[in-house]
């Protein structure tokens, strides 16, 4: 009901943003026209010429931010062509450099056999831009950026996480930051045109606004998840480009087959609900689990059980021990055991070698249970 809330929402400020936009933007043209005429008729009058001046450029900001009013407006797909987000990542690289703060690391983490996208690349450079610089203002001591693409599949089994998609394949770009993070109030907002909760002249509120409206079009979706102080990821799905490849993976009712477990399995997570998906997937996979919800828990757990092979934690926990650092700890009683961490974003700036060995063992959140079953299994190989 939310989504459905939401879409009629925009669809309504869409028609009413445009009909203005494009009533205000010909008259801004008439403005900027005959500030031209004054300016070329001021062209020697130094006390007038710099009045017009400062006049057009506040026009010219106008004039942006009409088109942004339009861009999010437009309700089809006009433009659309082949794209390979591999491609439009590393095109914009040097220039998303070039935006942030020195003090912020990028880093590119991208899937090296993407599939392609049938979509406009020029929004597509705007979405991407938009949660750039969202990230970087959240970044305010620096940190790191991470942008990500990868190939995913959903089945008829992940309507639950994904409501708005359709059973198919997806290329989904994501956008990671380690800056400020917001909260569940602040989250349910961020979509609506004109909300910011940046200072007065520093954003206009349509950036996310927009960004939402492009991968609507693009009969794609957009998930957020947020943490305060632990940072922002956003995931965009862009349906995969029809005719170079199988649409649909596993079409609905079709049985995917799943990796048989064996073994005991540690699973740490503060969010009962959560813990309860990640021990139902576990157990109904075949294998043995025992749970915490915090890191002091879970070592004391591990002492007591020799029987476990493998842990399972969630980064982000209460208690002032994360997910790193429990697996840390883990390691250091247990040599043997075997790692895997779970997150809904990349997280925290890693700065020992001794943390950034974990940083490669990370499950994404929302995930699947054929996406958990293939990362338990490759994990106890």
């Amino acid at each position: 009901e939310e989504v459905i809330r939401r879409s009629q929402k925009m669809e309504a400020v869409g028609q009413l943003a445009g009909g203005i936009a494009h009533d205000f933007n010909n008259q801004l043209n008439v403005i900027v026209g005959y500030l031209d005429f004054l300016k070329d008729y001021l062209q020697g009058d130094h006390v007038a010429r710099p009045w017009v001046d400062k006049a057009l450029q506040s026009t010219e900001r106008c004039v942006h931010l009409t088109r942004r009013l339009l861009d999010f407006a437009r309700c089809g797909s006009e433009d659309v062509e082949r794209v390979n987000l591999n491609t439009l990542v590393v095109g914009l690289s040097e220039l998303i450099q070039r935006t942030l703060t020195p003090e912020i690391e990028l880093k590119l983490q991208l899937e090296e056999s993407l599939w392609p996208v049938q979509i406009n690349p020029s929004m597509a450079e705007d979405a991407l831009l938009n949660l750039v610089l969202n990230a970087r203002d959240a970044m305010t001591a620096g940190g790191r950026l991470i942008v990500e693409t990868s190939n995913v599949a959903l089945g008829s089994t992940n309507a639950d996480i994904y409501p708005q998609l359709v059973p198919g394949d997806y290329v989904v770009l994501s956008i990671s930051d380690t800056g400020m993070g917001m909260s569940e109030e602040i989250r349910q907002q961020i979509f609506t045109p004109f909300f910011t909760t940046k200072a007065v002249g520093k954003g206009t509120g349509l950036g996310l606004a927009m960004v939402y409206s492009f991968i609507q079009q693009c009969d794609g979706d957009i998930h957020v998840y947020s943490e305060p102080g632990h940072g922002t990821t956003f995931r965009l799905y862009f349906p995969r480009m029809e005719g170079t490849g199988s649409k649909r993976s596993f079409p609905e009712g079709e049985f995917v087959p799943l990796p048989d477990g064996s073994g005991t399995i540690l699973v740490v997570d503060d969010e009962p609900d959560l813990l309860k998906l990640a021990i139902g997937y576990l157990q109904s996979l075949g294998y043995q689990t025992l749970e915490a919800g915090n890191a002091a828990q879970a070592l004391e757990v591990l002492r007591n059980h020799a029987e476990i092979e493998l842990l399972f934690t969630d980064v982000v926990m209460p208690g002032g021990v994360d997910g790193y650092q429990l697996a840390q700890k883990a390691v250091a009683i247990r040599p043997d055991i075997k790692i895997l961490l779970t997150s809904g974003h990349a997280g925290k700036v890693l700065t020992t070698d001794s943390l950034v060995q974990f940083s490669t063992k990370l499950l994404l959140k929302p995930y699947t249970k054929l996406q958990l079953a293939k990362r338990i299994a490759a994990a106890l190989r």
